[in-house]
């Protein structure tokens, strides 16, 4: 029980204007109710008899009265649309729009009654949405990927992505999502290094005691396209001579006559002698091939209407 007093005590100034508040509302809502409804009430005046000297008095009937005091009635009015929604992008009949109202009062206010909040004919702007707009697909190609060759042909691709999808009937992008395109890269010929080795000519001048053995270089594939060319040209001879038949010679036994190894020996001389006619038949064979080269050099030469292929081509 202290505890409510101390509270009282306490916020004794607060409650003190909360209790003048409430009586200032009865007093409000007293009057208000009263001149509201004054008029559904009527006055009735009493009938009264006049006498008459000549004639017998007669009672006029009473005569009832509506009150002057009316009730009262609010404005009543909206907002109607005037035209129709209108796409804020003049170039478009569709996305978000405007739509005009006009505010229309189908009641007056009378009798004191609550005014509308705005006079009529009073018009305002408001957000308004048409058929959703089409929206074309969207897709970009990326970068192409590393070539699958480095020369003589090869191929590389670059995907295509779908960056947004096509809405509301909008056109469709020309490639499916991870649609690959494909061309021609490094389409330059290869480079082609030359080959090539040495091989014997002939046979090894000695049979034994170390003899000499001819090589002449041989060239399988020419250098194309830029290609490293050969350290050697087509039939060179190789320097210095490859030792051959590397072996010491047998010597004769102690009971070998001298006639036999005068026949042994005229046999080998015999042997290399053949070899010698071979050589020389193949040294004749390359001249006379030579001869005619240089022939038809000569040919070449005087006839002035013949362009070597190779430019820096000079005849001596």
């Amino acid at each position: 029980m202290n505890k409510y007093i101390t509270l009282i005590k306490k916020y004794k100034t607060e409650i003190i204007i909360i209790l003048i508040l409430i009586i200032i509302s009865i007093c409000i809502y007293y009057f208000y109710t009263k001149n509201n409804y004054e008029g559904f009430f009527t006055t009735t005046e009493p009938s009264t008899t006049e006498p008459s000297t000549t004639e017998p008095s007669t009672t006029e009937p009473s005569t009832t009265e509506p009150s002057t005091t009316q009730p009262s009635v609010n404005c009543v009015g909206d907002y109607e649309d005037l035209g129709v929604c209108v796409a804020n992008n003049p170039n478009l009949n569709c996305g978000p729009g405007t739509q005009q109202q006009e505010y229309r009062i189908s009641q007056s206010a009378e009798n004191g009654g609550s005014e509308c909040p705005v006079v009529a004919t009073t018009t305002r702007s408001i957000s308004c949405n048409l058929t959703p707009c089409p929206i074309d697909c969207e897709g970009i190609f990326g970068n192409y990927e590393t070539c699958s060759k480095p020369c003589g042909g090869g191929t590389q691709s670059r995907t295509y992505t779908i960056t947004k999808g096509a809405q509301h009937e909008g056109l469709e992008c020309p490639h499916q999502d991870g649609y690959k395109e494909e061309k021609e890269c490094n389409t330059d010929p290869c480079h082609i290094n030359c080959a090539g080795s040495f091989e014997n000519l002939g046979e090894c001048s000695r049979e034994c005691g170390v003899g000499d053995l001819r090589k002449v270089f041989k060239i399988t594939t020419e250098a194309q396209h830029g290609g490293i060319q050969c350290d050697h040209k087509q039939n060179d001879l190789k320097i210095p001579l490859e030792p051959c038949n590397t072996q010491p010679c047998p010597t004769y036994p102690e009971n070998t006559t001298l006639q036999e190894a005068l026949k042994e020996s005229n046999n080998k001389i015999q042997n290399i002698r053949y070899n010698i006619i071979d050589r020389q038949e193949e040294l004749d064979t390359l001249t006379n091939k030579f001869n005619i080269l240089n022939k038809n050099i000569s040919f070449l030469k005087h006839n002035k209407n013949y362009v070597p292929d190779d430019k820096t081509l000079t005849f001596y």
